[in-house]
């Protein structure tokens, strides 16, 4: 299944859109919900229809079929947190 916008909601900060994905540890990570050729996590869905998160690596690179290429919304947020 794959992504979309209906998924994303607005930062809390600076309401850009994001998707609340999940990492391997079952953690909760903020990811930019617009594609980006020069982001460094990958993003799909899993079979149970949460949206899951992880580095793209060299030893991991991103596969085309099922996931898509973003940023974390903690390197781009307007108004991050101090």
């Amino acid at each position: 299944m794959p992504l979309s916008v209906h998924d994303a909601v607005p930062c809390g900060r600076c309401k850009a859109l994001i998707y609340w994905a999940t990492t391997a540890n079952q953690k909760k990570q903020a990811v930019n919900a617009q594609p980006d050729q020069h982001g460094n996590v990958a993003l799909r869905r899993d079979h149970t229809g949460r949206i899951r998160v992880r580095a793209i690596t060299k030893d991991r690179p991103i596969n085309e079929h099922d996931e898509t290429r973003h940023k974390p919304h903690v390197a781009t947020c307007a108004r991050p947190a101090t």
